[in-house]
């Protein structure tokens, strides 16, 4: 079975990258625009995170070029329980991705992304908070799926999220 197929009937992918030694050092030094700044040239068409999914986007279908919407997530803790995600569908976007860039997720308490199809919403599939590098990739509002992340409650958690949204077909 394909990568689609996975994704339409799992929610999700997880895919391991190697990231720059670069993105430690912004991480560690809380430099988090030189770490937005290369984080939007890897997700263009020739970066490294745009790379990893071309598998996934050829079987999309997709046309034209797509275009990545992207922001840094750190999520302090403890967080307040009125600050758990809500379920939602991103919309219109095709895909969404989770980059971890937690060095100990181990620390983390919380901050797990859930995920549940639409028509089955009492079966919820939680993923735990992953390591440096660990590329989440997860089904949106097109494919049936919603998602949530649950509030940290210890630790800090830092991902790059980012969304594909494209004018071709699938």
């Amino acid at each position: 079975m394909g990568l689609l197929y996975t994704l339409k009937n799992e929610g999700f992918l997880s895919l391991p990258l190697q990231l720059p030694d670069s993105w430690q050092n912004y991480v560690g030094a809380e430099d988090y625009d030189s770490l937005y700044r290369e984080a939007e040239d890897a997700i263009r068409v020739e970066g490294f995170i745009n790379k990893a999914l071309k598998p996934l986007l050829k079987e999309i279908f997709i046309e034209s070029e797509p275009e990545w919407e992207l922001m840094l997530a750190k999520r302090l803790g403890p967080q307040d329980e009125d600050e758990e995600g809500i379920w939602h569908d991103d919309g219109s976007r095709r895909l969404a991705i989770s980059l971890s860039l937690n060095k100990n997720p181990q620390s983390i308490s919380g901050g797990e992304l859930l995920l549940r199809q639409k028509d089955n919403p009492q079966k919820i599939k939680t993923l735990e908070t992953q390591g440096w590098g660990t590329l989440l990739v997860f089904a949106t509002g097109q494919w049936g799926w919603e998602h949530k992340v649950t509030r940290v409650t210890t630790g800090n958690r830092l991902v790059l999220v980012a969304w594909l949204s494209e004018n071709g077909r699938y």
